[in-house]
């Protein structure tokens, strides 16, 4: 059974890569803007490993400033 939190990911990384296709932009180029690899980007959108709290900081200002 899966935790909360990893459900919780799981939508999260999903709603960024909607928003991120939405306004056109490809993976790398998203993850340059937000200053972090596209590796990581990747893992951030299909859950696979949990983010680290500089990137949770990344994406709570960028969906600030959208």
């Amino acid at each position: 059974m899966k935790s909360k939190w990893y459900d919780q990911w799981f939508a999260c990384g999903e709603r960024i890569q909607e928003s991120r296709k939405k306004i056109g932009l490809s993976r790398e180029d998203f993850a340059e803007i937000i200053d972090i690899s596209d590796k990581n980007l990747g893992r951030i959108e299909s859950a696979v490993k949990p983010p680290v709290l500089k990137l949770c900081t990344k994406f709570h200002l960028f969906a600030i400033f959208q």
